[in-house]
């Protein structure tokens, strides 16, 4: 996979370029990326504000006709208190809008800004038009990751990419709100799994 360097300003939510708006009969999606420094930001950096645990979306797949948080699977990714490191897990939203992440056990992998990681997302189902569950991997220095979480099929079963996006609710006191602090980047390759 040849990976792409994404760019986000101070300020703004998605990162550039954007995702090309096709739609896609698949049945999954790949990606490969790495984290560039700047993507790291410490609890002080934003005023102690809560909204820094809050979910920022890597890559991934939803339906075509639908909203980016609604009947989504993805990768979500987050910094972590140790300096340079990042969280990375699966993400899901259903019809509703409500959203899973990771798993009881093990909720994400931890990736260190500069590393390399791999990762994927299947969707599974009982008949070809109706899944029921998307499959979860991560391979990153640290080791794999895996989840299964449930999975709102849309009703024609059509996708478009999903992703880069920084930011969650503004929903803590605080200066942070989810939109990037600062110029960051990354690189980021996809595939869709047919």
């Amino acid at each position: 996979m040849k990976r792409q360097t994404y760019h986000i300003k101070k300020g703004k939510t998605d990162f550039r370029p954007r995702e090309p708006f096709w739609p896609h009969w698949a049945t999954g999606f790949e990606f490969e990326a790495v984290f560039h420094a700047s993507c790291w930001f410490s609890s002080e950096d934003v005023g102690g504000d809560d909204d820094r645990d809050d979910w920022l979306k890597l890559t991934g797949m939803t339906g075509f006709f639908g909203w980016n948080d609604h009947r989504s699977a993805l990768i979500a990714f987050r910094p972590v208190n140790k300096e340079g490191v990042m969280a990375v897990t699966g993400y899901t939203n259903d019809r509703k809008g409500n959203r899973q992440v990771g798993k009881k056990t093990i909720q994400f992998k931890e990736v260190e800004v500069g590393q390399r990681f791999y990762g994927r997302g299947m969707i599974n189902g009982t008949w070809p038009w109706r899944a029921d569950s998307v499959d979860y991997f991560l391979d990153t220095p640290a080791g794999t990751w895996s989840a299964n979480h449930y999975f709102d099929t849309p009703m024609l079963p059509v996708y478009r990419q999903i992703g880069t996006y920084w930011g969650g609710k503004n929903n803590s006191p605080g200066p942070y709100g989810g939109a990037a602090p600062w110029d960051a980047s990354l690189e980021l390759a996809f595939n869709w799994i047919n």
